[in-house]
Order: structure tokens, then C-alpha cells, then sequence
């Protein structure tokens, strides 16, 4: 952060900014949110779901914050942009909702006989400067170049839409820099950016989802038709203090967002769901569901026909 301070556009530092704050800040000005202790967006409370209802809005182009901003003796509807770089620090992770919009740097403690944490940072301070002109140079220079960079679809390896949405602004310049002589940073970039999104699979599902899944598979692949009922009881003897809280209500809203819906038969909901419905969850959202691999389609030598007078 303190790098980032010192090289980014406007850089806004905080550790305890209101929602509020925040979109009204990035509306006015712009600029790069550097927000520290970013931990606290995982509690429950209204001023950090404000917050956190900010972020999840701003991590592309044309993300707003509606409000009613008082007129006079009335209110009027006003849309606050809050797209824009930003970069959050943490130690116990982010909401899984934040993190599948983020792209993670793990970063670790610096050893006791590291010098890193011994050096100034603002011991060349010219060169700091050196290097902020040097950047407003190069976008003042390649501007509309870069422009034209966010239509390159070619540049990205096979990946889901959000993660799409998220490397491909940085493949493109990469690929626009390799012209410039850096050759294979393309390459690099690319074989990153899968390593990255394997690895942050995990942090992208709830926990309690993936549970749920895995239990809906078993009982699928056991000829089963389980109810919500049926998938709770199962998830509390095996997760017990994951679920202690939960309803069947709360199954039932879980796994429709993965397009899972119980049917009514018999005056009871059961879930009739195909093994093909569970790999494309398994797929598009990188899961284990411990399913079997489909077997290829090996195609069939057509049955011999009988001859009938001589003829086939």
C-alpha cells in the first residue's frame, strides 16, 4: 500500500471509510481506494453492508450508487459512480461475494533477518517522482491505444465470464507491451492468471454451498430424489456447528442460486436433478462434487442385417 500510495492515480487511503464517504469520494474525484483492514466487511452490521454493497458495485464500468439526496424541501434521485481501481488488505479473507470480484495477491511476513522491512521508502523521493512522470507520459501518450485495448477477446485463455471481466484488462496491456519488445509476458501473464483463479476457487464458494452440493450429488448418484429436509439433516450431522442455525428455507435458497429447484410430488419437494446439471456446476464454478468422468462417445458398428433372398 504504501508503494501503491505514491504511484496510482489519487490515491484515497483509509482503514474506516462509510459507505456513504466512499461513493461520494469516487463520484467527485475518482481515484484508487486503498482500504486497509478490509476484515471488518465480513461483519453483520449496516454500515459495513453499506460498504460492502459499494464495492461489490464498483469493480466494473458503469457500477452506481442510488440515493436520495435531498432538493429544497424534497429528495432527488442521484446515481453516484463508484467504478474504479481498488485494492483491498486483509489477513482473514474477504466475503466470498467481494473475493469473485477480486483478483488475490498473497503476500507473506517478511523473515527476522530480511532487510525489506529496514529500508525507507521515501529515502529517493526524486525517484518516486521520476517514476509518476514517467507513467503520466506513458497514458498521456498511449491513451486512446489503450482504449481500443478493451475489445481484445484474444488475449484471454478459456475462463468464466467474471474472471473474464477481470484479467482481461490487464492481458491486453500485457500483450500490448510484449509488442514493445517484452516477449513471453503474454504467456507469463496468462499461465498466472489460470494459477490465480485455481488457486482462489475455494474462496469464491461458501462453504456451506459446496456442502450442500456434494450432499445433493451423493444422494443423485444414489438413485435418490432428496428433499431440503432430507439434504439438512445430513449437512448438520456432518457440519454440525456450520449448520446449527440453518432452515430448510435457507437449503432451498442455496442451491437455487446454482439452478437447483425442488418439484412437488405426492404433497412433498424433492429435488430430481440430472448428473449433466451437476457437472456444469462442477465446471463453471471450479467445485469437486466427486462426480463420475462421462464416458466418450464411442461410436456403435450398426447391427448386421439379416439376408432375405439373397439380398440385405
Amino acid at each position: 500500500f504504501e508503494i501503491l500510495a505514491r504511484l496510482v492515480f489519487r490515491a484515497l487511503s483509509s482503514s474506516s471509510m462509510t459507505g456513504p464517504a466512499l461513493f461520494r469520494t469516487l463520484h467527485d474525484r475518482g481515484g484508487v481506494l486503498l482500504l486497509d483492514e478490509a476484515e471488518r466487511l465480513r461483519q453483520n452490521t449496516p454500515e459495513t453492508a453499506e460498504l460492502l454493497s459499494m464495492l461489490l458495485a464498483g469493480y466494473k464500468r458503469g457500477g452506481q450508487a442510488i440515493r436520495l439526496e435531498p432538493v429544497g424541501d424534497g429528495f432527488k434521485t442521484v446515481a453516484f459512480d463508484v467504478f474504479g481501481p481498488k485494492a483491498l488488505a486483509c489477513i482473514a479473507g474477504l466475503p466470498p461475494a467481494l473475493a469473485s470480484r477480486s483478483i488475490s495477491i498473497t503476500m507473506f511476513r517478511a523473515g527476522p533477518d530480511s532487510a525489506k522491512p529496514r529500508r525507507r521508502i521515501d529515502a529517493d523521493p526524486a525517484g518516486w517522482q521520476a517514476l509518476r512522470d514517467d507513467l503520466h507520459a506513458l497514458a498521456l501518450s498511449n491513451g486512446p491505444v489503450w482504449l481500443d485495448l478493451a475489445r481484445r477477446v484474444d488475449v484471454c485463455p478459456k475462463m468464466s465470464g467474471r474472471d473474464f471481466e477481470l484479467w482481461q484488462p490487464m492481458l491486453a496491456l500485457a500483450d500490448w507491451i510484449e509488442e514493445s519488445g517484452a516477449a513471453g509476458l503474454l504467456r507469463m501473464m496468462q499461465a498466472h492468471a489460470k494459477a490465480t483463479i485455481d488457486a482462489n476457487t475455494d474462496d469464491k464458494t461458501p462453504e456451506h454451498d459446496e456442502v450442500l452440493l456434494c450432499i445433493l450429488a451423493e444422494n443423485v448418484l444414489g438413485g435418490g430424489r432428496p428433499s431440503a429436509k432430507t439434504i439438512l439433516g445430513i449437512a448438520k450431522e456432518q457440519e454440525q456447528d456450520l449448520f446449527n442455525k440453518w432452515t430448510s428455507q435457507g437449503v432451498g435458497r442455496a442451491l437455487n442460486r446454482y439452478g437447483f429447484k425442488a418439484v412437488k410430488a405426492h404433497g412433498q419437494r424433492t429435488y430430481r436433478v440430472e448428473l449433466e446439471s451437476l457437472r456444469r456446476v462442477e465446471r463453471n464454478y471450479g467445485l469437486d462434487l466427486d462426480l463420475p468422468q462421462p464416458q466418450e462417445n464411442v461410436p456403435q458398428r450398426p447391427p448386421a442385417l439379416e439376408e432375405q433372398g439373397g439380398k440385405p
